[in-house]
Formats: structure tokens, C-alpha cells, sequence
């Protein structure tokens, strides 16, 4: 192969310095797989404004803690470095990294491959499992940047997700057993195997996003692959806000095993490929904090696999599949609006359609063909409720219209008037409750599904 290919680690991006810490936060609230709830796009940035002016102090103090930034750019850069040179034992190549909130940005990326004059590129998430808050928001940006440069030259493959990819298996189990080595000798067996992944609200969950299922696919192989008998657990950290997110939580999880007598834990980043401050403060600091203020005797983290030749060569398998892979293949990763906007505009045709269809009978086999019928008709001798005459409105009016009824008298006639609001009411009412009973039942088979994820590596084509 002569053509150099591309390759694009595609990852968060952390600041580079304490200065930088608010304007990265800036970015990531601003993000709308971040902060995404109906008519968001009209506060969103005004919101990110807020949060990050009222966060950043806290999180520059963290950030004080291990070493003044964060270390993932360098790791990245690293990684970067590292599988290149793999590749270059096999074929020409430039591996590059794009961080989704803070530099290198996409667009800086791109600048590099279009002055290196380079038409095929692999995206390789540094997110093994599949999330629409990590590989679907980088994803949407480099289509973004490729939209506003008009470059239609670029042949792009997504590796989607690798989460019991059996090499990326095999760098965990490496890093588990390192950890392991930390505890004496007799106490191995008996130490408790902690995996903390990050956490994501339920609401994604609901909406289908695969990323919890991928997580539990992910320990479940690393544990068979190890074949520790150790006593493990799945937990989720760095909650943010009110919403609810994945239970149980990493801090509650170590809580309940101290008082159940455990004196050995050993935590495993499970859902991070690189340290950053979710692993070296939120774990190494303040859950270490946590166990031993719980009596817990010896607490150990795994390192992350930052520059495990495994993982290295496990990101290099990747590539060279999504090589062979990348004529055979389509995108799968979908906008994550597209199943709202289907459910929306189903709910309105059939919030008009529905009661046509149920009612138009009713409108047609009455004489009362009229607007007066909606002031004159009357359940069991009384009045009747306008709101039970909601659904009559819609088959009345095409009724007269159908039956070239003399509509024009009444437009100034106020039970017109009565009509049609009725109409737009009915059309509401039915919409709104279809909308509903829509997302209910998508959200109910998400819900049923999300634990059953397809075989990876996965990988789209973006032609």
C-alpha cells in the first residue's frame, strides 16, 4: 500500500493549563449531547456561561492536585506517537489526535491532513464503548468541520466501538494483574475487583444509547479472560447535576463494602483509556480518601492503559480491520435527534389522522351537520363537556366542507369560531398524547434492549 493513510484518535480533550480551565468547560456544556432538553438550543450558551464561570474555581483546585493540567493530551499525543510507528511497519501512515472541547481541535486536524494531501483516514475513538456523549458528539463534529470547508474529498471509516475487542480485552486483563501484584501475596485472592466507569444520566439509557450495556459486556469478558475468583463489582462515577444516572455509584458501592467487612479494593478505571482527572483525583484522591475514613486497609488503582504496548497494538488491529473493512461497510452512527424528530412528526400526523378516522362515521350519520351541533348536543340530557367534543370537531368540519355546506355564512359566526378552535385543540391534545405513548414505548423496548449490543468491532464507512 503507497497511499498514507490517516488516522484520527478521536477523544474529550482536557485543559492544558489552569488558565484554560474554564474555557474547556465552557465548550463541553456548550456541546448539545451535553446539555439537550426541549427548546435547549435558545439557553444553551448561556447556560455553559454560567456553569462553567461557577465551576471552574473548584475544578482549577482539583486540577492543582495533579499536576496543574490534565494529563490527556500528552497521553493522547503519546498513543498517537506510539502507533504510528506500528503502522509505518506496514504501510505508509499519520496519526493524528482531535479533541472534542479543548486543542487540538477537529478543524486543526483537519488543516493537517489537508496539507499532507491525505484522502483516507480511520476515526479511532479513544472510547472503547459506544456513547452519544462521546464517540457520536466527536463523530458529529468532524462532520460538522468537513461540512463548512466543503470537503467532499476525504473517504472516512468509523471504528465505532471495541468493547470486548479480545487485544483490548487482554491490555485490561495486563493492567488488572499489575494492580493485583500491588497486594501481598496471600491477600490477592481475597481483595475486592472494583470496575468504575463513568457515568451517564438514564435518560441517554432511555434513549437507547448502547454505552451501560457495552460497560457490563467489557467486565464480563475481562473477568472470564482474567479467570481471577476475586468477588467483583460494576459501579458509575462522576455523577453531574439533578438528573438520575447509573446506579450504583462508585462512592456508594465502596461504602457498602467497607461495612461489609472489605478490607482490600482494588479500582479499575474500566471505561477510560487514559489517566485524567476522573481517575488520578476523583478515584486516586478522593475515593482513596473515602476508604480509608471506611477502614478499608489497602485501596489500589489500576493504571491506565495510556501506553500498554497491548493496547497500542490493539488500536493497530483496529486500524488494519477498518482498513479491509472500510469498502464493505456503511455508517451506523446515527444523529441522536433522529429518533426525537420520527417521534414528533409521527405524533402529528397521527394527532390529526386519528380522530378523523375514529369519528368521521359519527360525523357523516348525524343530521347535524353544523357548527350549532357543537352548542346543541347533549349526553344523557345534559350539555356535554367540550372537551368530549373535542374529537367530533375535526370530522364535523371536513364533514361540511365534504358535503358543500354553505361554510361562508358562518366564518364570522362565533360557533365557527368554536370549530375550529376545537380543531386546533383536538389536533393538540391528540398529538401531544400520541408523542407520548410513543416515547413510552420506545423508551420501554431501549430499555429491555440496551444489554444486548451488537458483535464488535463494529466499524461505518462514511460513503
Amino acid at each position: 500500500m503507497s497511499e498514507k493513510i490517516g488516522v484520527v484518535l478521536l477523544n474529550l480533550g482536557g485543559p492544558d493549563s489552569l488558565d484554560a480551565v474554564e474555557p474547556f468547560l465552557y465548550n463541553l456544556f456548550c456541546d448539545p449531547d451535553i446539555i439537550n432538553f426541549p427548546g435547549s438550543f435558545l439557553v444553551r450558551n448561556w447556560l455553559a456561561k454560567l456553569i462553567s464561570s461557577k465551576r471552574y474555581p473548584r475544578i482549577q483546585e482539583q486540577y492543582k492536585q495533579i499536576g496543574g493540567k490534565s494529563p490527556l493530551k500528552d497521553f493522547t499525543l503519546g498513543q498517537a506517537k506510539l502507533l504510528e510507528a506500528k503502522l509505518n511497519e506496514k504501510f505508509p501512515a499519520r496519526v493524528f489526535a482531535a479533541m472534542r472541547y479543548w486543542h487540538p481541535f477537529t478543524e486543526e486536524v483537519l488543516d493537517e491532513l489537508e496539507s499532507e494531501d491525505i484522502k483516507k483516514v480511520i476515526l479511532l475513538p479513544l472510547y472503547p464503548q459506544f456513547s452519544k456523549a462521546t464517540t457520536e458528539s466527536s463523530v458529529k463534529e468532524w462532520k460538522k468541520q468537513l461540512k463548512l470547508r466543503g470537503n467532499n474529498d476525504i473517504e472516512w471509516t468509523l471504528v465505532e466501538h471495541y468493547y470486548d475487542f479480545q487485544p483490548y480485552i487482554d491490555a485490561c486483563v495486563e493492567r488488572i494483574n499489575q494492580g493485583l501484584e500491588k497486594f501481598p501475596a496471600e491477600l490477592r485472592e481475597t481483595a475486592d475487583i472494583l470496575f468504575s466507569a463513568h457515568g451517564t444520566p438514564m435518560k441517554l439509557v432511555r434513549e437507547g444509547d448502547p454505552y451501560s450495556g457495552h460497560i457490563r459486556k467489557t467486565v464480563m469478558a475481562v473477568m472470564k479472560t482474567g479467570g481471577w475468583k476475586n468477588s467483583h463489582h460494576l459501579c458509575f462515577q462522576s455523577k453531574v447535576g439533578p438528573q438520575k444516572w447509573l446506579t450504583p455509584s462508585t462512592p456508594t458501592t465502596i461504602d457498602d463494602l467497607a461495612k461489609n467487612g472489605s478490607k482490600q479494593i482494588l479500582i479499575v478505571p474500566i471505561a477510560f483509556a487514559s489517566d485524567h482527572l476522573e481517575t488520578l483525583y476523583e478515584v486516586g484522591i478522593e475515593f482513596r480518601h473515602m476508604a480509608n475514613e471506611a477502614s478499608v486497609e489497602q485501596f489500589e488503582v489500576t493504571e491506565g492503559l495510556n501506553y500498554s504496548e497491548k493496547f497500542i497494538d490493539a488500536l493497530a488491529e483496529l486500524v488494519f480491520q477498518g482498513l479491509e473493512n472500510s469498502d464493505e461497510v456503511k455508517v451506523s452512527t446515527k444523529d441522536g435527534n433522529h429518533s426525537n424528530m420520527k417521534q414528533l412528526t409521527l405524533s402529528i400526523i397521527l394527532g390529526f389522522v386519528f380522530p378523523f378516522v375514529c369519528f368521521i362515521v359519527i360525523g357523516f350519520s348525524t343530521d347535524y351537520m353544523s357548527p350549532s351541533f357543537l352548542t346543541e348536543f347533549e349526553i344523557s340530557g345534559q350539555p356535554a363537556p367540550g372537551i368530549l367534543l373535542a374529537p367530533f370537531s375535526l370530522s364535523l368540519y371536513l364533514g361540511i366542507i365534504l358535503k358543500q355546506e354553505q361554510i361562508v355564512p358562518y366564518i364570522f359566526d362565533t360557533s365557527l369560531f368554536r370549530i375550529l378552535s376545537f380543531i386546533l385543540f383536538n389536533w393538540i391534545l391528540y398529538g401531544f398524547v400520541i408523542y407520548l405513548i410513543l416515547g413510552k414505548l420506545r423508551k420501554r423496548k431501549n430499555l429491555q434492549s440496551f444489554e444486548t449490543p451488537p458483535p464488535p468491532p463494529n466499524f461505518g464507512n462514511a460513503n
